[in-house]
């Protein structure tokens, strides 16, 4: 029956590596007389050389930053946008007298020109978003 839960896969695969590594720590003295490892010492050297084992943790990390990414879209969003513009002169709107007499008004005896606001325009906008439904 193939084991399907990735904690379980390794476990098996730390017990499969432990027993290999104990058997072979057991068959006899090495020949290049090196102590013989306890059986702690051989549980941490499998644990620190099996690449199933690191990469079922980093995937155990993957999931985790995914919860957390999926909860953070729950969240409120603030974002802020400040604009800043300097003209090198104010715009104004010039009105001529053709204007006026075309639209049957009393025509003035100049040009006339209206001041539309400075050289220096500024803005800030601030938005804050709250998701009620993302599904």
């Amino acid at each position: 029956m193939p084991v399907r839960n990735p904690v379980s896969r390794v476990c098996w695969l730390l017990l499969g590596t432990l027993l290999a590594l104990t058997m072979m720590l057991n068959a006899g003295t090495p020949a290049n007389g090196e102590p013989r490892l306890s059986l702690r010492e051989s549980i941490t050297l499998a644990f620190e050389h099996n690449l199933s084992i690191r990469l079922a943790e980093h995937d155990i990390h993957v999931a985790e930053s995914g919860r957390d990414h999926a909860f953070a879209e729950f969240l409120p969003k603030l974002s802020t946008l400040l604009e800043y513009t300097h003209k090198s002169e104010a715009p104004t709107l010039d009105f001529s007298s053709e204007l006026f007499s075309a639209l049957g008004l009393p025509s003035p005896t100049s040009l006339t020109r209206i001041n539309l606001g400075g050289k220096e325009v500024s803005s800030l906008k601030v938005s804050l978003r709250q998701p009620l439904f993302t599904g």
